[in-house]
């Protein structure tokens, strides 16, 4: 259809528009015949008609022509006088239409004799339209002559472009006429949007959300329709663009289409679509910590890296229910912090974890901070910098040697990962610094975290050039740029942040590197690319200085808060000295120092040791940038009071060695350590004692010379930790003793006689030993477990059980336990008990399993916190079927499962079958053993295969 027809048949549209609930029918809508052409809709379908006939039949009245009921035998309208006139059937529209089609409908041919042959009605008729009822003038629109249609549907496309409000059917010549059907179609057009526009999201919460779309560009509209996932979800009058959407699962994806209606009834197909998720019904609020990869609310998986020494968050359950989260703390000594909220569940050497129960509709705020600080005005830090491209000599000579040390903290001064070579700025031509791979990637970031590892003292970074490398400037890509502040924000947390430590406050910022404005780069250097930070009065506002705005004014109020601090230490990459003079940004800064009283700053960035003062604030620095070099170096720095000093160290040149001489796992109530120490005096290291629970303070001396060293206690559920601090000149050697604070024990410990020892669970190869509590003067410390007068383990004196594996089946053992105490003091019997292990069992035979990690790797050994699965074939050997529990089970060193996998499977006669089951292992795996055998069921617990243990 031309736009010209289309146009004029909007225009006659008006008085079809007060008509068109009638339109709604089942058969008011054909299907269009072109695409994109509109709908037909039938405007003759139950409208008022009449015909040639003075008094119609009643059986076949011309109602019935227009009804919308076509090729059925007895429906239709047959004239009641034909004889002498030609019969005609009126169909008054009701207003003027384009007319696009008109379709005749004939009696179908029934199957009785001789009525295919009634072909009269197929002949000879006119379809006449005017906008005169009386027909005085007309337009012939569609004609059939002589010859008879095929079939019984007449269907004829009309290319009128005027519009008409009466149709006639109009015999040409006299005789007998049934009409079954005439329907008369009009194309009519849904609304259509042809303007930009998108549909938004407001008020995204749990359970709701609002939707927002601009209007419609088109004047048929009537109205608005909103589905979700193709689901009519409600409608809106033309004026309203926005829809309240409730009733919705938090965390759950849905898909909202905007549509447009007419008073039709037509529907637009092209309205904006958009895909939004609900929130999870709980939030999280930190201070002094992040939220960082690991964390996944919807599987109550909380995950945060610290950025102070202490901080908080706070949980609000929304949810209708209780609820409980595993709680993943990173980047902590975790000896060195309580919680008021949980209790540690497992220890890593730089982390912990817990588990938070939240009521429902309830907050929860968890504090965690230390439960000792030193000195205030008296402690000691490490700091570092640039241990990009040094993955050895960092992690295996720099840390090394500063996990000896044990600082309360350690500041690094920035480029913690190698970033992409070259493209340091995130800036350069086609040609140049590694594009298209000038971005950073997650494994710049997991690779810098595995180094910290084993490093337990907390780690305070800044990000430095190599670490925001921001990708697409060659390009101009959006999708890749600012890859290096996303990234550091999902595994390190903020960019910049601050954090105090006694009497300091560290301001941790990088505010050079920063380039958000494409127009400002240039090859591998930026001419007025980097951010201006205080630019207020400046004529031309570039985008970056707003962020240089923000960033001033942020280290403006952070300082401001500090104010009555002792010290102000500044922690940023790049040194003034090193700055590009872009915009007065070095002499705002120097401002904003000198103002503050800044005291002190550290940096990196040039690969050099330097220690100076600031010729134009008279602040002093430290620049140490050397930690990727093949002897790397790092600074011992010492605040005293406002006195800031530190020591340069190389680690080659610094030989530390510390011998804890017993198990330092808390089992013994005594311990000592050998300090050795060559290549620097050191005026700090701080030892860490994992000692007996049974006593809660322990006091620290030189075994020697008697000394007494500061020591600081804190009582855990398993053991109580004691941090020493001392000091070690060059070439010395000192020994260090832990004991139980004011407490002398005089007797050795001992049962009452009717004590015993005691078995249960025997196994063909284990048996499980339970004894009562021993009593002495003061407490017990430990436990000996001796097989047949052979010592076998030694337990914490709070533990009463003991799991006894490795045995021969059917086989005699005797076995035998003694008390002692701190002073050493050991009771004069033990309790005794001799038992026989049981026959193995031939229910089933569990063959060598293959222990594995989570990517594959197969294990000889247990492996802290790794992801454990063990992959084990049983084979059942009786003829009869069975079922087979097959556990994988970790035992800790007293002998109890604190973890456990099971699957069940029923076997056939002789069958075999090959079971998969695992867990994750504890930070802390020292006298832990995972176990995999079969059990005859969940309930009663009685082994039915061998054993097979990996330690």
């Amino acid at each position: 259809m031309s736009v010209s027809k289309w146009m004029k048949a909007v225009l006659t549209m008006s008085m079809a528009i007060v008509m068109a609930w009638q339109f709604m029918a089942s058969s008011a809508f054909a299907d269009s015949t072109e695409a994109g052409a509109g709908i037909e809709v039938n405007v003759a379908l139950n409208k008022p008609v009449t015909s040639s006939d003075l008094s119609p039949s009643p059986s076949y009245s011309p109602e019935k022509a227009v009804d919308g009921i076509g090729g059925e035998w007895s429906n239709g309208w047959s004239t009641e006088t034909f004889e002498g006139i030609r019969p005609w059937l009126q169909v008054d529209l009701g207003a003027e239409y384009l007319i696009h089609r008109v379709q005749v409908h004939d009696r179908p041919y029934d199957g009785q004799d001789g009525r295919g042959d009634w072909d009269g009605p197929r002949t000879n008729f006119e379809i006449r339209a005017s906008n005169d009822p009386t027909f005085e003038s007309y337009t012939v629109i569609g004609s059939v002559g002589g010859t008879p249609y095929p079939g019984y549907i007449w269907s004829h496309e009309v290319g009128d472009e005027n519009a008409y409000r009466y149709v006639r059917y109009a015999r040409t010549n006299e005789g007998y006429s049934f009409l079954s059907e005439l329907s008369v179609f009009m194309l009519k057009q849904p609304p259509e949007w042809n303007q930009e526009g998108e549909v938004t999201v407001s008020n995204l919460g749990t359970t709701s959300l609002t939707l927002n779309w601009p209007a419609i560009n088109d004047a048929t509209a009537t109205g608005y329709v909103i589905y979700k996932n193709d689901v009519l979800l409600g409608r809106t009058s033309l004026g309203v663009n926005s829809y309240s959407v409730t009733e919705l699962t938090p965390n759950s994806e849905y898909t909202f289409r905007i549509e447009a209606d007419n008073s039709d009834g037509l529907i637009s197909t092209n309205g904006p679509v958009i895909t939004a998720t609900t929130a999870y019904d709980m939030t999280v609020s930190a201070i002094g910590m992040a939220q960082v990869i690991g964390t996944d609310i919807p599987n109550r998986q909380l995950a945060f890296r610290m950025r102070a020494i202490e901080g908080s968050f706070t949980v609000h359950n929304e949810h209708g229910e209780d609820d409980t989260l595993t709680v993943t703390v990173r980047n902590v000594d975790p000896d060195f912090v309580t919680i008021n909220e949980g209790s540690i569940t497992a220890r890593g050497v730089n982390s912990f974890q817990f588990e938070l129960h939240v009521p429902a509709g309830d907050n929860v705020t968890v504090d965690i901070k230390p439960w000792y600080y030193p000195d205030p005005d008296n402690y000691y830090f490490i700091a570092w910098a640039d241990n990009q491209d040094g993955t050895v000599p960092f992690q295996n000579k720099l840390l090394k040697k500063a996990q000896l040390i044990n600082p309360y903290l350690s500041i690094s001064g920035g480029d913690v990962t190698a970033g992409t070579p070259g493209a340091i700025g995130g800036a350069g031509h086609a040609s140049e610094f590694g594009y298209p791979q000038d971005y950073m990637k997650d494994s710049h970031f997991v690779q810098y975290l595995s180094l910290l590892e084993n490093y337990s003292s907390p780690v305070f970074e800044v990000p430095g050039n190599h670490d925001l490398v921001r990708g697409g400037w060659v390009d101009q890509s959006n999708a890749r740029y600012g890859m290096g502040e996303a990234l550091w924000n999902k595994y390190l947390g903020p960019t910049a942040y601050s954090l105090d430590f006694g009497n300091t406050s560290f301001m941790m910022t990088n505010f050079h590197y920063d380039m958000p404005d494409w127009t400002k780069r240039w090859g591998g250097n930026v001419s007025n690319g980097y951010f201006r930070m205080g630019t207020v009065g400046y004529l031309v506002t570039l985008p970056n200085d707003e962020v240089g705005e923000a960033l001033y004014n942020w280290m403006d109020e952070t300082f401001e808060a500090a104010a009555d601090k002792t010290n102000r230490i500044a922690v940023s990459h790049h040194n003034f000295n090193m700055f590009v003079s872009d915009g007065n940004t070095v002499q705002n800064a120097r401002d904003l120092y000198t103002r503050h009283n800044v005291n002190y700053m550290i940096s990196g960035h040039q690969h050099n040791y330097q220690s100076n003062v600031d010729s134009q604030t008279g602040i002093p620095y430290l620049v140490i940038g050397t930690a990727s070099h093949s002897n790397p170096a790092f600074a011992l720095v010492h605040v005293d009071g406002s006195q800031i000093t530190h020591q340069h160290m190389l680690a080659d040149n610094l030989n530390l060695s510390i011998n804890y001489n017993s198990a330092n796992n808390g089992t013994l109530a005594t311990s000592t350590a050998t300090i050795e120490n060559n290549g620097y005096n050191l005026p700090f290291v701080r030892l860490k004692f994992k000692m007996s629970s049974a006593y809660s303070e322990y006091e620290a001396k030189d075994s020697e010379t008697g000394e007494i060293f500061p020591a600081f206690s804190k009582r855990f559920e398993d053991y109580t930790v004691v941090y020493v601090e001392t000091s070690i000149g060059n070439g010395a050697t000192r020994n260090v003793i832990v004991n139980p604070l004011g407490l002398e024990d005089l007797t050795p410990p001992s049962w009452p006689e009717s004590s015993e020892l005691t078995a249960s669970a025997v196994t063909p190869t284990s048996v499980h030993l339970q004894w009562p509590a021993a009593a002495d003067d003061v407490a017990v410390s430990e436990y000996r477990i001796y097989r047949d007068d052979q010592l076998l383990d030694t337990v914490s004196g709070s533990i009463g059980s003991y799991a006894a594996t490795g045995l021969s089946p059917a086989t005699e053992y005797t076995f035998k336990v003694t008390a002692g105490d701190a002073a050493g003091r050991w009771s004069a019997d033990g309790l005794e008990l001799r038992i026989s292990t049981s026959d193995a069992p031939s229910y089933f035979t569990v063959a060598v399993p293959r222990f594995s990690n989570a990517l594959g790797a197969e294990l000889q050994r247990l492996v802290p916190s790794a992801a454990l699965k063990a992959q084990v074939t049983v084979t059942n050997n009786s003829e009869q079927s069975a079922n087979a529990y097959f556990i994988v089970a970790l035992y800790n060193p007293q002998g109890r499962i604190e973890r456990i996998a099971y699957a069940e499977q029923l076997l056939g006669g002789t069958e075999s079958f090959t079971f998969q089951a695992g867990f994750s292992l504890p930070g802390n795996v020292t006298g832990y053993q995972v176990k995999a055998f079969v059990w005859d069921g969940i309930g009663t617990m009685k082994p039915s295969s061998n054993e097979v243990t990996l330690e």
